[in-house]
């Protein structure tokens, strides 16, 4: 028999029964982030002895508006900086050990929630008798300030956010069997920086063991911070604030701080690495990604991992307007500060991608340069030592007039099979392909529950290799293709 009231090993919580799957909201993992703690690692939450309730999701972690609004809607949540919980969707609170879905949300290290409505884990519970957990980390400064280099005392601050997730997912091994989950059959996958996350997981001792598989989707760059670029992160935000020591950080009102967060942002263009993200600090993280991955030091377990087609598109209208290249000339310009030899890229784009307009030419050149050949990259690597499923969504969107297309996000409604939400009319218009859901979905399922994402929509779906490069490629008819875009992959390995 199920149960709507859970002991956790802290106490009692009671949630609710939805009509498809029982939901257990803002599950605190660690205690208040406030004040002193600001910075520091997670600490343990204190116990309770009655029941708590948990029909409602936690608050977010404080953070500004998403520029990506306009695509996703408002998060409905009240924010604070004691947001550090879970919130579980199970088909059932019993022993029966079902696979977990841990879920680490996007919003480029600075804004986004676990409880989020597109991430809602019904459909996976319902569909999949998975059990699913989406959780909140520090953002930010909060989540990524660098601040050992002024107090050797709060070594691990740079990658705070990551110390949120190790310790959440602690609490998964230690709980999860008691909502009907197996903490031994444990796969973790993010989204854009949910994604990024994950990789900096897997190379992080103490995240070993903690899960068993990863689903990577739409992770840029594949490259972390290195201390130069924390540390100017850190002078910048320190001087916004108007703060010369550690303590004043930590004293200032939460506003305060999310004020100079958005000033610090704006001394770096909206091209450039991010100022807030982990860092390469010689503590939690010892190297980057792809010299990680190189060495054989990630986790040694099955991968899937992709993006869309169009990443760059919405980014396209968070810039400044003038600075959109409206000729040739001006993209090889642009493109040559970001990668160099900015004309011969012009050129060769017009060749592979055929006569853009200027602005069209600059996405797809982005989309490759940021995402595409990043994630090439660490595939490959690993293809070598590990099982890994490669795929990329092609499904365009026909909202915006069509400017946003395949774009970044536009993937999300349909892995979850969350089709109807406030959400979805931004990013998908209102007859997005039930069919492209329901094969997603699917092969979500599938990679959750045996490691392999084969489905009835897909078809043969073998794993990645270099001399292959299989990658399902998700439509409305979804289909396996063998090296796509060849001609791009290659232009870019043969820069370097």
């Amino acid at each position: 028999m199920s149960n709507l009231i859970v002991e956790t090993s802290k106490g009692p919580v009671q949630g609710y029964d939805n009509g498809r799957c029982h939901f257990f909201g803002g599950i605190p993992f660690a205690s208040s982030t406030a004040g002193q703690q600001r910075f520091r690692p997670p600490q343990p939450v204190d116990p309770w002895q009655e029941v708590r309730s948990a029909v409602h999701p936690g608050p977010m972690i404080s953070q500004n508006p998403t520029r990506f609004e306009p695509f996703l809607g408002p998060d409905p949540q009240p924010q604070s900086e004691e947001g550090l919980s879970v919130n579980v969707w199970t088909p059932a609170a019993d022993n029966a050990k079902r696979p977990v879905y841990v879920w680490i949300h996007g919003g480029a290290y600075i804004s986004g929630s676990g409880s989020f409505p597109l991430y809602d884990g019904t459909h996976f519970a319902h569909n999949g008798d998975i059990v699913v957990v989406g959780l909140n980390y520090r953002l930010g400064d909060r989540g990524y300030l660098q601040l050992n280099h002024i107090d050797e005392s709060y070594a691990g601050s740079g990658n705070a956010g990551l110390l949120d997730q190790v310790v959440a997912l602690e609490w998964v091994r230690d709980n999860i069997s008691a909502f009907g989950g197996d903490p031994d059959h444990v796969t973790v996958g993010g989204q854009s920086a949910g994604g990024g996350a994950i990789i900096g997981l897997m190379m992080m001792p103490a995240a070993r063991n903690l899960f068993h598989r990863v689903i990577v989707q739409s992770t840029s760059m594949m490259s972390f911070r290195d201390l130069a670029l924390a540390e100017y992160a850190t002078e910048t935000f320190m001087a916004a604030v108007g703060a010369t020591e550690i303590a004043e950080l930590e004293a200032a009102p939460i506003e305060t701080l999310l004020a100079a967060q958005r000033t610090t942002l704006r001394t770096r263009p909206p091209t450039g690495k991010a100022l807030f993200q982990p860092v390469i600090d010689g503590t939690v993280l010892k190297k980057d990604i792809l010299p990680s991955a190189r060495d054989g030091e990630m986790m040694d377990i099955p991968i899937m991992i992709g993006i869309t087609t169009e990443e760059w598109k919405p980014f396209q209208f968070f810039m400044n307007p003038d600075d959109v290249p409206k000729s040739e000339a001006a993209m090889a310009t642009l493109f040559e500060s970001l990668a160099g030899d900015g004309a011969g890229l012009v050129a060769a784009y017009q060749e592979m991608v055929g006569a853009l307009e200027p602005e069209q030419l600059f996405a797809a050149a982005m989309s490759d340069w940021r995402w595409r050949q990043a994630t090439l990259e660490l595939q490959s690597i690993l293809s070598d030592k590990q099982d890994i499923y490669a795929y990329e969504f092609a499904w365009k969107s026909p909202t915006k007039e069509g400017s946003l297309g395949a774009g970044h996000c536009v993937d999300i409604p349909f892995c979850f099979n969350n089709m109807v939400t406030p959400s979805t009319p931004y990013l998908l218009g209102p007859e997005a392909p039930q069919v492209l859901a329901d094969t997603m979905h699917s092969s979500w399922c599938n990679f959750i529950r045996g490691g392999a994402p084969a489905s009835d929509g897909t078809g043969e779906w073998p794993c990645y290799n270099q001399e292959r490069r299989a990658t399902m490629m998700f439509d409305t008819a979804s289909k396996l293709e063998d090296d796509p875009l060849a001609k791009r992959r290659l232009y870019w390995e043969n820069r370097k």
